[in-house]
């Protein structure tokens, strides 16, 4: 019954979002299967706690991903390596997504550098990026040497356990 009303055009939308929010596993997929997905159904989904990574790899490539989708794929500690980077790829991200998925347990050290290296890091973002467990030697120089950098963010690098002598050449 729950399928059949995910996928009816005229339920309201309030009631395509509660399944959404509500269903497991199979009914997502379902839904997505279904292709009956709007912006606000792709949210709901990539929020709901049932979604798995492949549920939360479709919503993050499907054509009406909204970027609050994608917060929620990036913050979702669910989403793998995988998943973060195609949040990564779109052309709709923002700030917010980019410091979630610098937080995020299961970005890998690439992901953090791709992240470093974007063009709409900022102190946010490398701040993230700083303080993420992943965070490699390489990633922390590529933060130390980053044209928004601050003297404090510089200070953050300099005390990181790994920061080595390249980085503290990268830094002066």
């Amino acid at each position: 019954l729950t399928r059949w009303f995910a996928i009816q055009s005229d339920t309201d939308v309030a009631t395509r979002l509660f399944i959404a929010r509500n269903t497991n596993e199979t009914g997502l997929s379902f839904m997505l299967w279904q292709r009956t997905a709007d912006a606000l159904l792709l949210d709901a989904i990539a929020r709901n706690p049932s979604a798995n990574p492949g549920i939360l790899n479709t919503v993050a490539i499907h054509p009406l991903t909204n970027t609050a989708a994608l917060l929620a794929i990036a913050q979702n500690p669910i989403s793998n390596t995988e998943d973060l980077q195609r949040v990564l790829a779109r052309e709709n991200i923002d700030v917010p997504i980019l410091v979630a998925i610098g937080n995020h347990k299961n970005a890998s050290a690439e992901l953090l550098l791709n992240i470093v290296r974007h063009k709409l890091s900022d102190m946010a973002v490398l701040t993230a990026v700083i303080h993420n467990p992943n965070i490699t030697a390489a990633v922390l120089a590529a933060v130390a040497t980053h044209q928004n950098a601050t003297v404090e963010l510089l200070l953050h690098v300099i005390k990181h356990e790994l920061c080595d002598e390249a980085t503290l050449t990268a830094v002066v």
